[in-house]
């Protein structure tokens, strides 16, 4: 069986991450693979993979590109990320849909359901988990609501994939010393412009707070999605009014991100892989929760280390707090879990 590779690969710190573990497994169990390009992977990345130039084609172009992917001996995956959701992901449900119609096969890895309340979404989420060969979802509540909407015996429960790559991950040196690192999330689509700046205000007041308190000298901001990030990185970096030495660092390479990540004297994180990343290396962290997946991952974990953005005020003492008593998590589960979509990966091709 060959499998063709989707996802959102390219400019995502968390979704690059996945894409090389899944790469690796393949490549290492002799499986043929090649990633299906949606987003200027190039300008991004440098893979040594065969890449299908999707987004370079025009629609006749891409029907017939969908036409071959639908072979018998292929199987489209779409690897990692929150999918299905109201505003972000649909499932890649337009050239799925199209795969199914020619006879093709379709499945997820490592995937979640974030929130689900449009009506044509939902039907769009049903469809296509209908249609899938298998499903494996990274929590258990994006399994409880698969089950709900469409019940399966093709559904299956891992950990995130990233737990694989952070447990080979050997930390270094960086140049930055004694920093508070800032890992915002572009928040257009989750909350209006003028709360994404005062919640940009508040976050900027702690970390001035935090580097009086503590001595910290630096403060590095960290686009993780290049395609989104950049912007309110450059922002933020203005805010901060020459009160601090602040630094932006732009190189998205997951061993760079993972590595400052690593090394930080505290995180303030805005996007899911950045809180995986802090809390397996046990790096003082704030999550900033924009989206139910970033709930489920601390529930996870059995932390409340994160605040809700639509809900909560930002908690100084509950940030000094994490400093002074930061808990380390339990890895081995998690990487032994991680494992599961690999181990089920096999089986199920």
């Amino acid at each position: 069986m060959r499998v063709a590779l989707w996802g959102y690969y390219g400019p995502n710190y968390g979704d690059n991450i996945m894409l090389k573990v899944i790469i690796d497994y393949l490549n290492k169990m002799h499986i043929e693979v090649e990633i299906v390009d949606l987003y200027d992977i190039s300008n991004y990345l440098n893979i040594d993979t065969k890449i299908i130039k999707f987004k370079e084609k025009n629609k006749l172009q891409k029907l017939y590109s969908l036409y071959k992917l639908s072979k018998k001996n292929v199987i489209n995956i779409w690897g990692g990320g929150t999918i299905f959701t109201d505003c972000d992901g649909d499932g890649n449900f337009g050239y799925f849909r199209m795969i199914k119609i020619f006879g093709g096969k379709i499945a997820y890895l490592g995937i979640g359901i974030g929130k689900l309340t449009n009506k044509e979404r939902i039907e769009k989420t049903k469809y296509l988990l209908k249609k899938c060969e298998f499903s494996i979802f990274r929590d258990n509540t994006s399994l409880e609501k698969a089950n709900n909407l469409s019940k399966s015996k093709n559904y299956y429960l891992a950990e995130d994939l990233s737990y694989i790559y952070f447990n080979k991950f050997i930390t270094k040196q960086v140049q930055y010393s004694n920093y508070v690192l800032l890992t915002w999330r572009n928040l257009v689509g989750y909350m209006n412009k003028q709360q994404e700046k005062d919640l940009m205000t508040d976050i900027v007041e702690s970390c001035i707070k935090l580097c009086d308190d503590y001595n910290i000298k630096n403060v590095l901001l960290v686009p993780l999605d290049e395609k989104f990030d950049n912007e309110s990185c450059e922002y933020i970096l203005k805010m901060f009014n020459n009160k601090i030495n602040v630094y932006i660092d732009d190189d998205n390479s997951i061993d760079n991100v993972t590595n400052l990540i690593c090394n930080a004297k505290f995180h303030f994180s805005g996007r899911l892989h950045g809180c995986i990343a802090s809390e397996f290396f046990n790096t003082p962290t704030y999550g900033l929760s924009y989206s139910l997946k970033m709930k489920y991952f601390y529930q996870s974990i059995s932390s409340n280390d994160y605040f809700d953005i639509y809900k909560e005020k930002i908690d100084y003492e509950k940030i000094k707090n994490i400093v002074d008593n930061k808990k380390c998590v339990s890895k081995s589960k998690f990487v032994s879990g991680a494992n599961k979509n690999l181990h089920l990966l096999r089986e199920l091709l």
